[in-house]
């Protein structure tokens, strides 16, 4: 039997810092690279708080189960309406066709609680730019709804049939969860991140906490000691972790323990506890659940209506004040009237959901008839660039010659079609991640009856030494440098990828490592990026053919194509600078469009074919050629 527990002020302590943490890292991700964590620490707290309540009046034979649902509606839906409502207003403005469609169906799957599964869909390395998806951010909000239509129901079947096995069954659950997503991550790590299964485990071990918590004594001291250690613990890894950190799997062990000894350590009155439900804390934590809604829309509709007008500091900051305006304002004015009207059980019941419903099914008739996109929005010119946004990549032979997250194997990559190596011929290897494979179809093209161009391409694989990325990435690059280099003596071996900065010496140990097997190495630089996609910067501006420092990242970029040129220049191979081809004279006339009106980019800086087949007409004359 499970005691009951007084409110847990200091958890808002914590909620405080989990959604500072997702804020944070969405508004400013290099400040705060692991805020993502955010995420899971709720996940945790859900489970420790909704398990024991179940399982506590279950066991008191007073659980009732469509009462639990109503109670979670009122808690979570009227902000969450109202954020949908607003987002669709914004949307009518700022959205370009392609991109309102998308949205639409966004609307409906968060209506549904299936948001994760839809934005999975969306997840395809080249699928419209998730980004500037405004409600991309409830993808959370579904898999603790999955979790709250679920696991009442489970509980109920498990302690009423199995009651003494409960917390074993759970705990097989849970390792179950772990498992599938430390396989997931591996193998399709879009599908682990978002699906619920794989984040159970976390709502679970959170729940077992819950169960056991009254046999688990502390003393003020050892409360200090365990709560301030996992803060610290947590703390660390908000700033430790990075978009790079494969996760979830194994690598979310450090951040849920963390949490779980921060929930447990604040469980009687101590410093810690204190510390962690001080004002400031309750404040945000109070507002967590509608600062958590608002701020991605925020984000989003700010960056697609300012366009980088201000400095990143000052849009950081108005981004913040609005996103804490707004989630105060949603959680004085919205949740707590709905949280705390109180009316007969039944009728509330049938009124809470009959509303619910009625609300739902009119959005979501609204986004239906909103699927063709609203086009009578724009003009024909804006039309035409924004028809971009879906941009058929097929000369990146997805799935074949270059591997995603989609085709996660080496065994994809098909060599019969990839490789093209032919004896007496001009033998190009082109080596590299999408920065890379988005060249090939320009190679194909341009190259003469006695050339062949072989592509050995995957995504997020820059060609460096020591090889990093996804287990396709690797095992594709490690065949290429080990076994198909040393195979075919090809007569030039093209490099190009997403340079990083720290890639400097790494990449110098790749040209030591093919120097040996041709004479002809060719490093391609960084093209040229944009803060948003190249057609809907075209689409929703007056610029045809001219984008300015405004909208691209040209300083940053050209600081970087100068230090890999003159790593090029050191160690006597080629450089061509895409750089100086797309700006010429520099960052006020960079070029965005083909001489035939085509856009360069079909997004930040993925090549279309035509813009891939101009960069390679003007090739020759911006290469630095040294042998």
């Amino acid at each position: 039997m499970l005691a009951k527990k007084n409110y847990r002020w200091d958890i808002q302590g914590l909620r405080a810092l989990a959604v500072l943490a997702v804020v944070i890292f969405h508004i400013s991700p290099s400040r705060l690279p692991g805020g993502y964590l955010g995420v899971d620490i709720f996940f945790v707290i859900s489970g420790y708080l909704i398990i024991g309540f179940i399982c506590r009046d279950v066991y008191a034979q007073k659980f009732n189960l469509s009462a639990f649902y109503v109670k979670r509606i009122k808690r979570l839906f009227p902000a969450l309406f109202a954020t949908v409502l607003a987002t669709i207003v914004g949307a009518y403005f700022l959205l370009l066709p392609e991109e309102t469609t998308v949205f639409a169906k966004s609307v409906i799957s968060t209506l549904l609680y299936v948001s994760n599964m839809f934005f999975y869909t969306q997840s395809d390395y080249f699928a419209a730019d998730l980004e500037l998806a405004p409600l991309l951010h409830t993808w959370s909000l579904s898999v603790e709804e999955q979790f709250y239509i679920l696991f009442p129901i489970l509980l109920i079947v498990i302690i009423k049939f199995r009651a003494a096995q409960l917390q074993v069954i759970l705990a097989i659950m849970a390792v179950l969860s772990f498992v599938l997503s430390e396989y997931l991550v591996r193998t399709d790590p879009s599908l682990a991140f978002f699906i619920s299964p794989t984040r159970f485990w976390q709502f679970i071990v959170g729940g077992l906490l819950a169960l056991n918590i009254h046999k688990m004594s502390l003393n003020t001291s050892s409360s200090n000691i365990i709560g301030f250690s996992g803060l610290a613990a947590l703390i660390s890894c908000l700033f430790l972790f990075s978009e790079e950190t494969v996760f979830p799997g194994i690598n979310a062990i450090i951040p849920t323990a963390a949490t779980l000894l921060v929930i447990w350590a604040g469980s009687i009155t101590s410093v810690f506890s204190t510390a962690m439900a001080l004002p400031i804390n309750r404040f945000f934590g109070n507002i967590s659940y509608s600062l958590y809604l608002w701020h991605w829309p925020v984000i989003v509709f700010y960056s697609l209506a300012i366009n980088n007008e201000y400095s990143i500091m000052i849009n950081n900051l108005i981004v913040l004040i609005i996103s804490l305006t707004l989630g105060y304002l949603s959680w004085k004015f919205i949740e707590l009237p709905f949280s705390q009207h109180k009316k007969d059980a039944k009728v509330a019941t049938r009124r809470t959901l009959l509303t619910t419903l009625a609300a739902s099914g009119a959005v979501t008739a609204l986004m239906i008839f909103s699927l063709n996109g609203l086009p009578h929005r724009f003009n024909e010119k804006q039309l035409y660039y924004s028809s971009f946004m879906n941009y058929e990549q097929k000369g990146f032979r997805n799935g074949t010659c270059f591997l995603t997250s989609a085709s996660p194997d080496i065994d994809f990559y098909s060599k019969d079609e990839c490789i093209t190596f032919e004896v007496n011929k001009f033998n190009t290897l082109l080596i590299g991640d999408s920065h890379a494979a988005h060249l090939n179809s320009a190679l194909q093209q341009s190259k003469s009856e006695g050339e062949t161009v072989t592509q050995l391409t995957a995504s997020g694989c820059r060609p460096v030494i020591p090889l990093k990325g996804q287990d396709y990435c690797v095992d594709l690059m490690k065949f290429g440098i080990n076994k198909l280099i040393q195979q075919k003596r090809f007569d030039r071996i093209i490099l190009a990828g997403r340079w990083k900065n720290d890639d400097f010496n790494k990449l110098q140990r790749m040209i030591d490592h093919l120097s040996k097997f041709t004479d002809n190495v060719l490093i391609v630089g960084r093209t040229l990026e944009y803060y948003q996609y190249l057609p809907r910067i075209l689409a929703t501006t007056e610029i045809t053919s001219i984008i300015n420092n405004r909208q691209n990242r040209y300083s940053q970029l050209k600081e970087m194509d100068d230090k890999f040129r003159a790593l090029a220049t050191a160690s006597g191979i080629q450089y061509v600078s895409l750089i100086d081809i797309l700006c010429p004279a520099r960052e006020h006339s960079c070029k965005s469009v083909t001489d035939e009106g085509v856009p360069m980019a079909f997004d930040y800086g993925h090549f279309t074919h035509a813009g891939a087949v101009e960069i390679i007409d003007k090739w020759d004359d911006f290469t630095t050629n040294l042998k």
